[in-house]
């Protein structure tokens, strides 16, 4: 199939350049490989919440509604952006994963596992957290506690009567850690930050729950 532009990615950046495309009469098709759109948003941890201000997060032509708070919680996002795609008529082709990409001529060919796309342009719209990335620390292999990367974390109640470590004091591990700590049911929450200082939590973390089965390490 032949267009002008292919989108890879059904997230907020594609959708923001796909009403942008529209407003600007270029035909495009938005490729995404989930069976719906935004599904990093879909799903985040239950807290999460915008960590900059409404006013400064909506996509182009269609700033967030005034009933909503100033930082938007993840649930409203979702809705906002279906409510997005709906209003530009953004029709995704779902459940399409791209394997290549290549240069033939004038043109760039898209290979994806539901035909090529011929296209003269190629927007890669994938997100930078579409892929968990878990860092390697010495010796996590002697832990005996459940380690977990924070694209699993949903909500404190399956850490009852737990201590846990975040390690990462970026937004998502500050918010983690404040999910757990205000949850009465954690037994102790906490955030190592530095890349030093989480190598060193890491090991205290080691040291100090190693003998319980209780323990759970969260990296990021």
């Amino acid at each position: 199939m032949d267009t002008n532009v292919v989108i890879v990615g059904a997230g907020p950046a594609g959708l923001a350049v796909g009403a942008c495309l529209k407003r600007a009469g270029v035909d495009f098709i938005i490729l995404e490989k989930a069976s719906e759109l935004a599904p990093a948003w879909r799903r985040h941890y239950r807290r999460l919440h915008l960590h900059t201000v409404k006013s400064f997060s909506s996509l182009p032509f269609l700033p967030f509604p005034k009933s909503h708070p100033r930082y938007v919680p993840r649930e409203k996002v979702v809705a906002y952006l279906d409510a997005y795609a709906a209003r530009f008529s953004l029709e995704p082709r779902f459940g399409v994963t791209v394997k290549s990409i290549r240069r033939a001529g004038e043109k760039v060919v898209v290979e994806t596992d539901a035909g090529p796309f011929n296209a003269r342009k190629i927007v890669i719209a994938t997100g930078n957290n579409a892929e968990p990335i878990t860092p390697a620390f010495a010796g996590i292999e002697t832990f005996k506690g459940q380690v977990l990367h924070s694209a699993a974390y949903t909500e404190a109640t399956p850490y009852t009567a737990r201590n846990v470590l975040v390690v990462g004091m970026g937004n998502t591990g500050a918010e983690i850690a404040l999910d757990l700590a205000e949850s009465a049911r954690i037994r102790r929450s906490r955030c190592a930050g530095a890349s030093t200082s989480c190598r060193a939590s890491s090991s205290a973390c080691r040291s100090r729950w190693s003998a319980s089965p209780a323990g759970r390490c969260r990296g990021r």
